[in-house]
C-alpha cells in the first residue's frame, strides 16, 4: 500500500508540473509564433521552395516558385489566368511574358544564357507581328 501511494504522490506532482511548465511556455511566453503580436507584424525572412498568395475567395493571385534550374513568378487574374510570368535560369536565361483573358502570349521579353535578347510582340490570336 505504501508504493501505491507514493507512485500516486510522484503522478500528482509530475502532473503539477506538466500543467505549470505547458502555463509558463505556452500561455505567458509563447515564443513559437512566426510573427510578433503587433499591428504591423514584420517578418525578416520567409524560407520556402513555393509561396502561394491567395485572394479572400482562395483563388491563386501570385505564385513564387522555385526548381532545381529556374525560378519564377506568375501573376495572375481573377480568372485564375497568368497574365505576367517572369522566369529565371540557373544557365543566364530569363524572360517576362505577357498574356491576355484569352491565355494568348501577347509579348515575350528575354535573354539567352549566351547573352543575346529577344523581343516577340504577337496579336490577340498568339501569332507573331513583330520577333527581334
Amino acid at each position: 500500500m505504501k508504493n501505491v501511494l507514493r507512485k500516486i504522490a510522484y503522478m500528482v506532482i509530475g502532473s503539477l508540473l506538466t500543467i505549470i511548465g505547458y502555463h509558463f511556455g505556452n500561455i505567458e511566453n509563447n515564443t513559437a509564433d512566426a510573427q510578433e503580436k503587433t499591428d504591423n507584424p514584420i517578418v525578416d525572412e520567409i524560407r520556402c521552395r513555393h509561396l502561394l498568395i491567395v485572394n479572400e475567395d482562395g483563388e491563386r493571385v501570385v505564385s513564387i516558385t522555385t526548381g532545381d534550374t529556374a525560378g519564377g513568378i506568375g501573376i495572375y487574374n481573377n480568372e485564375g489566368t497568368e497574365v505576367v510570368g517572369l522566369a529565371a535560369a540557373s544557365h543566364g536565361s530569363g524572360g517576362i511574358e505577357l498574356h491576355n483573358k484569352d491565355k494568348k502570349r501577347v509579348v515575350q521579353l528575354g535573354t539567352y544564357a549566351d547573352g543575346r535578347g529577344a523581343l516577340v510582340i504577337s496579336d490577340k490570336d498568339g501569332k507573331r507581328n513583330f520577333a527581334r
